[in-house]
Formats: structure tokens, sequence, C-alpha cells
């Protein structure tokens, strides 16, 4: 069974579109420097508005030591509905495929509940924190922060997490310091053609042992507006209109058609064995039969279908994977 750390769940928006995100996902979004910044400004404007009055009766520290437990208990809470649909899904094998907004109330709601906690246990019982009938106002506010996130926060962050610094970058010959003007020009993200590096001696030095190569540009494949390196991706599943990315680090969805992606790849980059599915060479391992289908294994023990016509070309494919390797 896939760690239920790593079992990716589909959050739906309300106005359309979804997510994908895993436990792990979350807790690393959350962990996010962009995120934090984010969390701190929602931080700000919770304390400032005060909608429960909690500076007329408590102190200036105490205060905020409620409202960063109440943001704390949120986060926690946020990761604990994503275990929890992350193990029913893999014990019934069913799609849960919540809505975002229900997630966010749910955590609103236990959020209130706990700051109702701390304002009694804080004063002894006196001042008990009255959030109960505010608590629709909380809820629009985390929905429309929620809003905010995922619509103009979250894809620059995914895009961060899946390019490190340097991989996406491509190397130009003809400013690279040690590198003469005639070197061959980089390759651009959506080229096939892979030519072997070049070496050559180093203009200042120009001695047999100055020769250093020239550094091989990384190759991006456009999904939707975002350029993924290639040599990240490990699989690709169409899912009306969009595709479910999984790379080495992390899951998400873009709007893009699969074919639209697999027209950028090389036959050697990976196999198409269903017209839903594509699979990279470093990922896919074998091919077994399951009764009447076929199933090819990924190296994580994950199983994509196999079309019946597709069957040999799986084949071939493995082989002559196993032959290059």
């Amino acid at each position: 069974m896939k760690s239920l750390f790593e079992h990716t769940v589909e959050v739906r928006e309300l106005l359309g579109g979804s997510t994908f995100l895993s436990p792990h996902g979350v807790v690393r979004l959350i962990n996010h420097p962009t995120t934090r910044t984010y969390t701190l400004l929602v931080f700000v404007v919770l304390f400032t508005t005060d909608l429960s009055n909690l500076l007329f009766y408590f102190l200036f520290w105490t205060v905020v030591f409620i409202w960063v437990g109440a943001l704390c208990v949120f986060f926690l809470v946020l990761i604990g509905q994503f275990l929890c649909i992350a193990l029913i899904e893999q014990l019934w094998r069913v799609e849960l495929r919540p809505f975002r907004t229900t997630l966010f109330v749910l955590a609103a709601f236990v959020s209130a509940f706990f700051s109702e906690l701390m304002g009694l246990g804080l004063s002894g019982g006196a001042n008990p924190v009255n959030s109960w009938p505010d608590l629709p106002i909380y809820v629009l506010m985390a929905e429309a922060f929620g809003q905010i996130y995922f619509r103009m926060i979250l894809p620059p962050i995914i895009n961060t997490m899946l390019i490190a610094p340097g991989n996406a970058s491509t190397v130009d010959p003809n400013k690279a310091p040690g590198i003469q003007p005639h070197a061959p020009p980089p390759i651009e993200p959506a080229q096939k053609s892979h030519p072997p590096s070049l070496p050559v001696v180093h203009p200042l030095l120009n001695t047999p042992q100055a020769i250093v190569p020239v550094p091989t540009p990384s190759r991006n494949i456009l999904i939707g507006s975002a350029p993924i390196p290639l040599a990240q991706l490990r699989l690709i599943e169409a899912r009306e209109h969009h595709v479910h990315v999984t790379t080495k680090t992390d899951s998400m969805t873009h709007r893009a058609r699969l074919s639209d992606i697999i027209a950028q790849t090389d036959t050697l980059d990976g196999i198409q064995p269903h017209r839903s599915w594509w699979v990279s060479a470093g990922a896919a391992r074998s091919l077994t039969r399951e009764g009447q289908r076929h199933v090819l294994h990924l190296d994580d023990g994950t199983q994509v279908p196999v079309a019946r016509s597709r069957v040999d070309t799986v084949r071939r494919f493995l082989e002559d994977c196993k032959e290059t390797q």
C-alpha cells in the first residue's frame, strides 16, 4: 500500500478547477517561505480586526498567543483531514474529491473551539472567548484567504518546488567564461536533439589540461504555462481537461492536453501505455498480465494500465531501456 503521506488527494474548488495534494505536499507547502509570509499577513489581519474583542479581555501578548495557537490548530486539522481522506481512499479504493471550502470550514470551526478553550484556560474561566457569533465571518475570511492563496500564490510556489535553482536555466556558451565563441548554441526547451558535450580549450591557458566540457542544458517540458524539467517527470495522467503530473518531488494538476505534452518528448524519454497515461523511462520497470489486462509497474509500486494494442510497444520499450542502461 502506498504511504498515506504520499497519497494524492484531489481537492476541488467551488469556482471550478482542482488541485492535487498529498499530506506530505501540504506539510511542504506550509513550510514554504512564501506560505509563512502569507500566514503572517493573515495573522496581522485577524489580530488587527479583533472581531471577538480579545484585546478588551486579555493582555496584548496573550492575544498573540491565542491567535498563533488557533492558526497552528488550523494547519494541524488541515493535515489531519488529508491523512483521513488518504486512508479512506486507500482502504475503500474510492475518490472522495472533497471541496477545499469544506476542509477550510471544518478547520476554522475546530480553531474557533480551540480558541474558546484557550480563553477559558488562560483566564481561569473568568473571560471566555465568545467567538461563536463571529464564526460565519471567520469562515468567510478563511474562504477569501484560501481563494487568494490557491489562485494567486500556490502556482508560483509549485513551480519553485519543482524547478530547483539551476535546473531550469540554460547555459549560453557565448557568454560563459572560459568558452570560445564557436561553441554550439544552447538547446531550447522544446527541441529534441541531444548533441554530446564538446571539449573546449580554455582561451587563457591554452593547454590540453585546461579542456573543460560544455554543460548540456537541461530540457524543460511546457505543461500548461509551467516549464518543468524533463528529468523530474515520472508520470502524467490525463483527467478530462486537465493532466495530473507526478514528479520526483511532488504532484500537481495543470490545464493541458496530454498529446501536447507528449509531442515535446523523444521516443526514449518515456512511453504512452494507454491513451490517458505517459510514463518516463526512468520510472518504468516491468510489464505483467493480471487476468485479462496488462499492467506497467513503476519503481515506486504504482501500476499503470496498458492498452491491448500497445502491449508489444511497451515490451519493446522496456527492452530498449535495459539496453541503454
